[in-house]
This record gives C-alpha cells, structure tokens and sequence, in this order.
C-alpha cells in the first residue's frame, strides 16, 4: 500500500476512534467521527419516525452523514424486494445517476441492501453511499454523501463508519 494512503486509513480510523458513539434507535449505533456535528435533531419521541444528519465541520458543510428510522411491514427477508424496487424508482428520482454498486451485503452477522452512485448535476458529481435493512420492524437507512471530487478524502471514513454500525441480534 502507498505511504499516503496508509496514511489516510491511519486518519480515518483515528477519527472513527476519536469520534462518539450514536445510538439511532434502540438496539442499533454507530461510530461517528469526530469532525461530524449534529445539524438536524431527531424527531419527538412520540413521532414513529427518526432522522438525523450530520455534516462534517468545515465552513461548506458538504459532506454529510445522515440516518433515517422509519416502521414498515416489510422483514429483513425482503430486502430484495426493497433493493428492486429502489432501482426501478432511481431513473424517476436521478436520472442522471451513475450506479456504481447495488447489492444486498452482510455487515457484521446482518443482511444490507447496499446503493453506491454518483448523480451528475449542472455544476458536480454526488457521490452518495446509501444501506438500508429492517431491525424490529423498522426501516434502517444510512446515507453518506460528499462530492466526487472530495471522495477519495472521505471514503476511507465513510468505510469505516460503516462497519461500525452494529444492530443487537
């Protein structure tokens, strides 16, 4: 491995290290890192739903890690299901999207459906990582974005992040 990028893994981790845990929803949590703030507060706890968006601390704030809790009827078991039915909508909602990765993974003993694609707008590429799966009727939707150009800075962060989330069995 090159020298600078070790050093960017060595950066990532010690953020992932340095950061705080967040629990989203009882049973689920993750590791945010360190330069993340909180810009959205979670719904009322009498609201069925949750979402939360943290953006890094810098003066543009355009790198952001968000996650939603919402009910559904749907079990772990469909996630297929949801993963086709996101495909078909995305030409609706993006159609100038780029797929990168669409697939159902397993992430520390569970199931994940897991959508990497770059959006190309009039003046940027959106590079946007999104994981979904079902907990306790729920549905647990992760989102990391950044711009293209500003990926290779954050994607080992955004990795890591990822693998810190854990949802009790």
């Amino acid at each position: 491995m090159k020298p600078i990028a070790l050093a960017i893994v060595a950066l990532a981790f010690a953020s992932i290290v340095n950061g705080e845990e967040v629990s989203v929803c009882d049973g689920v949590k993750f590791n945010l890192p360190a330069e993340f703030i909180l810009v959205s507060k979670p719904n009322p706890p009498q609201s069925p739903q949750t979402s939360s968006k943290f953006i890094k601390k810098n003066e543009i704030r355009d790198v952001s890690i968000k996650f939603s809790v919402k009910p559904t009827s749907r079990k772990q078991n469909q996630l297929e299901e949801i993963k086709q039915s996101f495909t078909k909508a995305l030409p609706n909602m993006t159609p100038k999207a780029e797929c990168e990765q669409n697939e159902i993974i397993k992430l520390n003993d569970r199931q994940w459906f897991y959508f990497e694609i770059i959006s190309h707008a009039e003046n940027r590429d959106i590079r946007n990582i999104m994981m979904t799966t079902v907990y306790d009727d729920q549905l647990i939707t992760f989102n990391f974005n950044c711009t293209e150009e500003q990926f290779e800075r954050h994607e080992a962060i955004f990795r890591a992040c990822i693998k810190s989330i854990s949802i009790e069995s």
